[in-house]
């Protein structure tokens, strides 16, 4: 058991490709967390979001043609999103995947507590969260893997279809947006 707890993500697909199935339970017990988390920002209900996940690795269990892949992570997400989507379409409930599905919620409350009172690091948090509601559905979406699933452009691309370049592209034009979208909420803020 230890020595598959050792393997990285790469190593134990290996090895559930080539017929240890013991290899999906620990991939499974790795990213339950992450991909309940992901799911439920779809907002179809965590019942809903844990069926999938179920489903998922059940169809990788008895799954005859997988590909192999360096990025475990953004494949399984990638494959829970593919569900979700399928089983959204299937009860064609009228469900719309908007742009809030990657908000970020924080109120003033939680940022005061976060930031010690100070008066400083408050505004900034103030001004970076109005930016980030600026944001369009896409650069939400990078800002959010890139920095609260902490994935690499490599399984940021994998994940989005795109290329590693292109991802990094997007990630930057987000940062330079949030920039602009700062000095003009500080701009504004002269004016109030």
């Amino acid at each position: 058991m230890s020595v598959y707890n050792e393997c990285e993500d790469a190593g134990l697909w290996t090895l559930f490709l080539e017929g240890d199935k013991h290899s999906l339970e620990i991939i499974y017990l790795r990213h339950y967390d992450l991909l309940l988390n992901y799911g439920l920002k779809y907002n179809i209900g965590e019942h809903l979001v844990k069926d999938c996940i179920q489903d998922l690795f059940v169809k990788l269990y008895s799954g005859k043609i997988l590909k192999t892949t360096r990025y475990v992570r953004s494949y399984l997400i990638k494959s829970l999103r593919n569900l979700i989507l399928d089983k959204i379409s299937v009860k064609k409930t009228e469900q719309v995947l908007d742009n809030s599905d990657f908000d970020i919620f924080v109120n003033d409350s939680a940022l005061e507590n976060l930031f010690s009172k100070n008066d400083e690091d408050l505004q900034v948090s103030r001004k970076l969260m109005k930016a980030y509601s600026h944001l369009s559905f896409h650069q939400k979406q990078i800002i959010y893997l890139r920095h609260i699933k902490d994935m690499s452009y490599k399984e940021i691309a994998d994940f989005l279809g795109i290329n590693e370049q292109s991802s990094m592209n997007l990630y930057s034009r987000t940062l330079l947006k949030i920039r602009k979208l700062m000095l003009n909420i500080k701009f504004l803020f002269i004016f109030i």
